[in-house]
């Protein structure tokens, strides 16, 4: 809780900086656990959003999220495996499964294009 001698931009960066990388960490890997298990993690960040705030318990969490400016626990998981699979795609990381599932570009548009953004690649073979 933000004493009366801090700005209140120093706390949220502080928990920005120490909280919400905990929170973050290896979300990709506990994406398959369940609903229930999502919302108590969910919880879990907007009570120390609160605490961090000074807010009480009854204040919505839409609001905390608002002023803190920050995307649910959830979103910012789909944000981080979207990114995950664009490294994979593009080779930028070591893929932990066979290659071979992805299409390529060149594989699914096999002539060239003026705009390559107006084609929609799916992202697994059938």
């Amino acid at each position: 809780m933000p004493t009366p001698f801090q700005k209140k931009e120093t706390v949220v960066l502080s928990c920005k900086t120490n909280i919400l990388p905990i929170f973050d960490y290896g979300s990709i890997i506990y994406d398959n656990c369940s609903d229930s298990d999502k919302h108590l993690l969910d919880k879990a960040q907007l009570s120390a959003a609160k605490i961090i705030l000074g807010c009480l318990k009854s204040t919505s969490s839409s609001d905390v999220l608002l002023d803190l400016n920050l995307k649910t626990l959830i979103h910012r998981r789909e944000i981080s495996i979207l990114r995950y699979f664009s490294k994979i795609i593009f080779r930028l990381v070591p893929c932990p499964f066979p290659l071979n599932l992805f299409r390529s570009f060149s594989e699914f548009v096999p002539y060239t294009l003026r705009h390559n953004l107006d084609v929609q690649i799916p992202l697994f073979k059938k």
